[in-house]
């Protein structure tokens, strides 16, 4: 038992690493056009859970609750990318060249 589930692997133990952080979401406008979302935070220490795989805590500028309800006005998908550094920038940039909407919270 490794986290509460059984088994080993890169699905169930990994260690988190703290710092800077980029969520994105490739999502899709009311008309039909990619759009891309994206948040900057910061990935934060905590405790792994008895039950379940390791976790990524993440901190924003904003409440939980704020935070929760701008991401999700957005339009997100239910899976989406998180990548090490602050890199929102350079994803309005490729939305720029590929001439699709990005959307940073």
């Amino acid at each position: 038992m490794f986290h509460g589930k059984s088994g080993s692997g890169i699905g169930v133990e990994f260690s988190i690493k703290t710092g800077p952080v980029t969520l994105l979401s490739i999502s899709q406008t009311a008309n039909g056009k990619y759009k891309m979302i994206a948040a900057e935070g910061e990935s934060i220490k905590g405790e792994i859970p008895q039950t379940g795989n390791t976790n990524t805590r993440c901190k924003f500028n904003y409440s939980v609750s704020e935070f929760v309800e701008k991401w999700c006005s957005a339009g997100p998908t239910h899976h989406f990318a998180l990548g090490v550094g602050h890199v929102a920038s350079k994803i309005r940039h490729v939305a720029k060249v590929l001439d699709i909407e990005a959307e940073v919270i």
